[in-house]
Parts: structure tokens; sequence; C-alpha cells
């Protein structure tokens, strides 16, 4: 889930804070998506560089 939202803020043209506080996901998701270290956000970190090569 972390992966699908990480780009709704471009996605909507919207802040990622008002996105995920409409939507209502658990603390860790919203961490994460935030930029904050825990395990969801390291592994979006990983899967951008992955992405990026």
């Amino acid at each position: 889930m972390v992966g699908i939202l990480s780009l709704s803020d471009v996605l909507f043209g919207q802040p990622m804070e008002e996105i995920i506080t409409e939507l209502g996901v658990t603390e860790d998701i919203r961490a994460a998506l935030l930029g904050k270290n825990n395990i969801f956000g390291s592994l979006l970190q990983i899967a951008k560089l992955y992405e990026t090569g």
C-alpha cells in the first residue's frame, strides 16, 4: 500500500499530508509516506532506489 500511495501527491496535486489525512491510513504508513524512518519507510526507499538504478 505504501508504494501505491507514494506518488499520490503528484497524481492529485495535493500535499501528501492532506491526502493521507483524508484516507485515514495507519500511523506506520503515514510516517513512511512522510519520509520517516520505519520498516515501511525503509522498504519504500529500497523500492525507489531500485527503480532509479
